[in-house]
């Protein structure tokens, strides 16, 4: 979708530049026209009825919470099918992951809590997310470089008592998928999810069954987590939260979110010709005070030539 780049949408959302890539979408930074804003974009590929199905159903959800991150708007206009966000410019927690290995528990701590209290509100609204994973857990840029993460991509989010919209069968990512997930999807299938992705944080490496526990106080939650046995999990993410909380562990120190993405193409073009504008008004300022010196001398000069005749 390169050539995408500059063209508007439903007359409204200007396509800015590619940030991002999917199996099935791309994101684009776009401009809100009707705002002035900066949004996230996520433009469908192949427009198969699978993937629209799945794609309706992210718009659909619109639950709002600081960990959440869920459409706010819709368009569809010729070959392009697009969904907008807020843009988060941090990257994702996998990207984390990616530039700095395996991360210190309280990190991981962090990233787990903030987690639970986005997937108490999804489970408060009777969904299951059943995508909870690293690359899903987007990052905001802030001032300072704190962790502050979003729960994103709806696009497989089950209400467990509507008809389905897939095809029946596991949904989600392998390595995250509970046991039982073949059977049926319920909250403590997210629990799961995040369990096996703290500790893939934590080691810096997919788990499996032959991977050995690190060293870290969230064991004993992790341990719940992932229990093979659903009945075992914490069964809500306020439970889970309670027990995080009981461990104590001590928020992290340091700038650990950078911005991965600078301004936005447009305001760089508008800076660049507001800058030009300036060093043209400039030069302008500096050629008239010199033609003005300059006819000041001519003047000078001929007043002196009459003096001398």
């Amino acid at each position: 979708m390169e050539q995408a780049g500059g063209r508007t949408v439903a007359g409204r959302w200007l396509l800015l530049d590619q940030i991002g890539a999917g199996a099935t979408a791309s994101v684009w930074r776009a401009r809100d026209l009707t705002t002035g804003d900066v949004v996230a974009a996520k433009v469908l590929g192949a427009h198969t009825g699978a993937l629209m199905a799945r794609f309706w159903r992210e718009q659909e959800i619109r639950l709002r919470h600081p960990h959440l991150l869920t459409a706010t708007g819709w368009a569809a206009e010729e070959d392009i099918v697009l969904l907008t966000t807020d843009l988060m410019g941090g990257g994702t927690v996998q990207d984390l992951l990616a530039r700095h290995g395996a991360l210190p528990q309280e990190v991981v701590a962090l990233v787990v809590e903030q987690t639970l209290r986005a997937l108490a509100v999804v489970h408060g609204a009777g969904l299951v997310h059943r995508d909870v994973k690293p690359a899903n857990l987007l990052l905001e840029s802030t001032a300072d470089g704190s962790i502050h993460l979003r729960l994103g991509d709806f696009g497989v989010a089950l209400d467990p008592t509507a008809p389905r919209l897939t095809v029946a069968g596991p949904v989600g990512t392998d390595g995250y998928l509970p046991p039982e997930a073949h059977l049926h999807a319920d909250p403590r299938h997210d629990l799961y999810a995040l369990g096996v992705t703290a500790l893939h944080l934590l080691t810096g490496r997919r788990p499996h069954p032959d991977l050995p526990w690190p060293p870290t106080r969230l064991r004993p939650l992790l341990e719940r987590l992932t229990h093979p046995d659903p009945e075992q999990r914490p069964t809500t993410a306020e439970q889970a939260l309670a027990l995080l909380q009981a461990l104590a562990i001590s928020a992290p120190e340091g700038a650990w979110v950078r911005d991965r993405l600078g301004p936005a193409p447009d305001d760089v073009a508008r800076a660049d010709v507001r800058s030009r504008r300036r060093d043209l008004g400039t030069r302008l300022v500096a050629l008239a005070a010199l033609t003005v010196s300059g006819a000041v001398v001519a003047g000078c000069g001929v007043v002196v030539w009459g003096l001398l005749r």
